[in-house]
């Protein structure tokens, strides 16, 4: 079974930050990886946009779907992207180049 993390979508209200990279209080975790542990046992996920490169960064061996219109778009595009991506989910293309915002290919889903 797969599971899928919406965490395109900007946190206003948290100046900048990445919402899924907020640590909880409590253990100083981040919330992904709170999720991730949550869901040990599927495949997962992750429907990024908003500052994508620095999740994918922290957590480079999980599988992405990138939502290219996160800031004008909601939950319900990012989860039909995430359906829509082949069962394998496309994985994010890295270089050796330390500019990671210009050195990040995703693959477009196969319905485009």
């Amino acid at each position: 079974m797969r599971a899928i993390i919406l965490a395109a979508g900007e946190g206003f209200l948290l100046d900048g930050m990445v919402k899924c990279l907020v640590r909880a209080p409590h253990d100083g975790r981040p919330l992904l990886e709170r999720m991730i542990d949550g869901f040990a046992r599927h495949q997962i996920t992750v429907v990024v946009g908003y500052r994508a490169v620095d999740v994918m960064q922290q957590y480079p061996d999980l599988d992405y779907v990138y939502n290219a219109d996160w800031a004008t778009t909601n939950n319900s595009y990012s989860l039909g992207l995430a359906l829509m991506s082949p069962a394998t989910c496309s994985r994010a293309t890295w270089s050796s180049n330390p500019n990671w915002s210009t050195s990040w290919t995703p693959r477009p889903p196969t319905w485009f």
